[in-house]
């Protein structure tokens, strides 16, 4: 399953909000993806496979999962960098947009993976 994105050109802006929500979200799943590829040490469609089958678990579009997943990341990568940690409590809460709060779901351990600069 790829993912692409399609510009078109909207007279009087009509539909350019609509079109700028859906760049962003294909934006997101492309961070997120390569972010799961760094630093889980898979590849490209395995990542994709993490991210829908999160999107699934919590009952959400990609494009919604993807957003929140890069907000929570925004949000807790402190001053070590983003972690295998980090990145597993991120696609732990994604959630209906409705709830509550965090929505857990189930990873295998991995190890603990720093970001060396």
């Amino acid at each position: 399953m790829s993912s692409s994105v399609t510009f078109r050109s909207t007279s009087a802006g009509r539909g350019s909000a609509e079109h700028r929500s859906v760049i962003i979200g294909e934006v997101a799943i492309e961070r997120v993806k390569s972010v799961v590829v760094v630093i889980k040490g898979i590849d490209e469609q395995a990542a994709e496979e993490v991210l829908g089958d999160v999107a699934a678990r919590a009952g959400v579009p990609l494009r919604t999962a993807s957003t929140q997943v890069l907000a929570t990341l925004q949000t807790r990568a402190g001053s070590d960098g983003l972690t295998q940690d980090t990145l597993d409590r991120a696609l732990d809460e994604v959630a209906p947009e409705s709830s509550p709060g965090p929505r857990r779901v189930a990873h295998a351990p991995q190890p603990r993976v720093r970001r060396v600069t």
